[in-house]
């Protein structure tokens, strides 16, 4: 069994409360490592592919009985949270993308869909990235894999025509 210290504002906010942590008590819980949901299978971008837009779709399989799915994108694997209790990922909110969506793909820099930040990628940038399932205010859910592409460079400018 796994011990998890959480929050009632983990569990009603999931991945981003902020103010509120300050005002409940702290619950302790049991969670047994059986009780996650299914790792989500990772679609595209295509695992070490180049060249890949700054504003690719991330997409993902569906998870049975998750409603929500965090994606997590950043510059360094070590960068992406291997617990599957962690609430969230400080360098991919400074680097790259961390976000919460309801459907199983997400193309920035859409505003996701309940919270998160996004931007559209560096070029010439190696990102990785993982998805996590979960049922919003309940269970958690294990992590995909974790996939690296590498964007495309930034084009050159145009180069004048002399007239």
């Amino acid at each position: 069994m796994k011990i998890k210290l959480a929050t009632q504002c983990q569990r009603n906010c999931r991945k981003h409360c902020i103010a509120t942590l300050l005002l409940v008590p702290l619950l302790l819980y049991a969670i047994p490592a059986s009780a996650y949901l299914p790792a989500p299978t990772l679609s595209g971008p295509a695992n070490g592919a180049t060249g890949v837009s700054t504003t690719p779709t991330f997409s993902w399989s569906s998870v049975t009985s998750a409603n929500r799915y965090w994606l997590m994108v950043s510059t360094s694997r070590s960068d992406l949270p291997t617990d599957p209790n962690a609430v969230s990922c400080p360098n991919c909110v400074t680097y790259g993308i961390s976000g919460i969506t309801g459907s199983t793909s997400y193309t920035p820099p859409t505003a996701f869909p309940y919270t998160g930040t996004t931007r559209t990628l560096s070029p010439n940038t190696t990102y990785y990235w993982q998805v996590q399932g979960y049922i919003a205010g309940g269970t958690e859910g294990n992590y995909s894999s974790v996939d690296y592409f590498t964007t495309a460079a930034a084009n050159p400018p145009a180069t004048p025509t002399l007239v």
